[in-house]
């Protein structure tokens, strides 16, 4: 599984995936603060990397954003164990398989995943 963060993730998810030894490069990572959703996806696309946000907007606007995968995180206000109890879930599920034109979502409660 290849990630790149926007920047809307928190530090502590972004820690809690490289705890679970996760391939990922942040917006940060990738000289890409502040740069529009379009140049994040197109950075994803050509470099074969999921998007993991928590913009919705990412998602209506730009419909290849999940050529290969796109994880929406929701969460009410802070990050909770429970959310980093399912992205651990998530991540020991689908840590081999293809991300390819999916869409997931995760949340406190559950991850989803629903194909594009």
């Amino acid at each position: 599984m290849r990630l790149l963060i926007d920047e809307n993730i928190p530090k502590l998810i972004i820690d809690h995936f490289k705890k679970l030894h996760v391939d990922l490069k942040t917006t940060q990572n990738l000289d890409l603060i502040q740069a529009p959703d379009s140049e994040i996806v197109r950075k994803a696309n050509k470099t074969k990397r999921t998007i993991v946000t928590r913009d919705l907007g990412l998602i209506a606007s730009y419909p290849d954003a999940t050529k290969y995968g796109l994880v929406l995180i929701r969460y009410k206000s802070i990050v909770s164990q429970p959310l980093l109890t399912t992205l651990s879930f998530f991540i020991s599920s689908w840590n081999r398989k293809s991300l390819k034109d999916k869409f997931i979502l995760i949340t406190e409660e559950k991850y989803e995943v629903f194909k594009e």
